[in-house]
C-alpha cells in the first residue's frame, strides 16, 4: 500500500512532532509517512516528493521545490502570507485552522471590554502608581448591558464573540459576505459587507475579526472611525494592517474614541517608541488571544481529520477560497 508522504516545517511547539504522529496513527494507522524537517533546507527536500504539507507558511519556495504536492494545510488562522499567485496556478488545496481557537479569542475580546468598562486600565496605572482611585474609577465606569456589540466578520470567532456579548447583554449587530446565509439568533442584524457604516454609526464596541484580504487591508481608516459614535471603542483580534494606527492614534487623541483593546498591530513585535505603548486609552495584548497551552493538540487533531477525510476521497473542511482571500 502507498503511504501518503507528509512533509511537515520545522516545529514551533516542544511536543508537535509527537502529537501530529499520535493523531495520525489514530485516524489513519500505517497509511501516512510522517516527515518532519529539522531546518528550512530540508524541507524543501521533503517537500520533492510529498502529496500533502503542514506547517505555518506555504512559500513560493515552497511550491517551486514540491512538483507533487496536492494539498497545503496551515496549523494557523491567517492565510495571507501563503497566497500567491503561483499557489493559484498550480491548483493546490489550502486549507487552514480556522474557529479552532474561537472560544479563546472571543473571551479575550470580553476580557478586553470588561477592562474598558471597569476601568481595570486605569486601575491597574493608578496601582502602578500607589494612588486610590476609587473616586475616578467609579464616576467613569459603565455596564456592557444595553450597549450595542458591532462584529465586523461573523466567522466562526465573530459568532462566538456575540454569543458572549449577548449573554452580557448586549445588542449585537454584525457584517458577513453572505447576510443571508441564515439567522443567528444572538445577532439582531446582519448586513452584508456594503453594511459597514450602518455598524459603524451603531457600535459602541467595535471587534474586528475580518481576514486580511485585498478588500480589507486598511478598512477602517480616519473616515470610518470619524463615522463612529463619541465615546465608543474598538477593539482588533484580527490583524493589524486592517487599522490605519496613525488615524486610530488620532481619533483617540481627540476623544472621538474612548478606547481601543488591540491584540494586534501593523507592526509585530511592536516597536519600543510606538505611541500605543504609551496611549492611556490603550490596552495592549501581544497577539495572544489565539494561543493556550492546548494549541498544538488542537492542530494536530484537526490536520489529522482532515487528512482521513482526503485518504477517503471525502471534501475537506476548512478549504480556503483563494479568489476571496480567505
Amino acid at each position: 500500500m502507498k503511504l501518503l508522504k507528509i512533509a511537515v516545517a520545522p516545529c514551533y511547539w516542544p511536543d508537535e512532532e509527537r502529537l501530529l504522529g499520535r493523531e495520525l496513527e489514530r485516524v489513519a494507522p500505517g497509511r501516512v509517512e510522517l516527515r518532519v524537517a529539522r531546518s528550512k533546507s530540508e524541507l524543501l527536500e521533503l517537500l520533492g516528493d510529498s502529496e500533502v504539507f503542514y506547517g505555518d507558511r506555504l512559500t513560493v519556495a515552497h511550491l517551486g521545490a514540491a512538483p507533487v504536492l496536492a494539498w497545503a494545510h496551515l496549523n494557523v488562522a491567517g492565510v495571507e502570507r501563503s497566497l500567491t499567485p503561483q499557489l493559484a496556478a498550480r491548483g493546490v488545496v489550502l486549507t487552514n485552522s480556522r474557529a479552532m481557537h474561537r472560544v479563546h479569542v472571543a473571551e479575550h475580546v470580553l476580557a478586553l471590554m470588561l477592562a474598558f468598562a471597569k476601568r481595570n486600565h486605569i486601575a491597574l496605572r493608578r496601582q502602578l502608581e500607589r494612588v486610590w482611585a476609587q473616586a475616578e474609577i467609579v464616576s467613569t465606569s459603565f455596564s456592557l448591558r444595553g450597549l450595542t456589540c458591532g462584529v465586523l466578520g461573523l466567522g466562526g470567532i465573530g459568532l462566538e464573540v456575540a454569543r458572549l456579548a449577548h449573554a452580557f447583554g448586549m445588542r449585537c449587530i454584525a457584517t458577513r459576505r453572505r447576510p443571508d446565509a441564515g439567522a443567528v439568533p444572538c445577532v439582531e442584524r446582519v448586513f452584508g459587507e456594503d453594511g459597514l457604516q450602518a455598524v459603524l454609526l451603531e457600535s459602541d464596541f467595535l471587534v474586528i475579526c475580518l481576514p486580511l484580504t485585498a478588500k480589507t487591508r486598511g478598512l477602517i481608516g480616519a473616515r470610518e472611525l470619524a463615522l463612529m459614535k463619541t465615546g465608543a471603542h474598538l477593539v482588533n483580534i484580527a490583524r493589524g494592517a486592517i487599522v490605519d494606527e496613525d488615524a486610530l492614534l488620532a481619533a483617540l487623541g481627540s476623544g472621538r474614541l474612548a478606547g481601543a483593546g488591540l491584540d494586534v498591530t501593523q507592526r509585530e513585535p511592536l516597536p519600543a517608541d510606538s505611541p500605543l505603548w504609551t496611549a492611556e486609552n490603550v490596552l495592549l495584548t501581544p497577539h495572544v488571544s489565539g494561543n493556550y497551552p492546548g494549541y498544538a493538540v488542537d492542530a494536530a487533531r484537526v490536520f489529522a481529520e482532515n487528512v482521513a477525510r482526503y485518504l477517503a476521497g471525502q471534501p475537506l473542511e476548512n478549504v480556503v477560497d483563494q479568489s476571496e482571500g480567505y
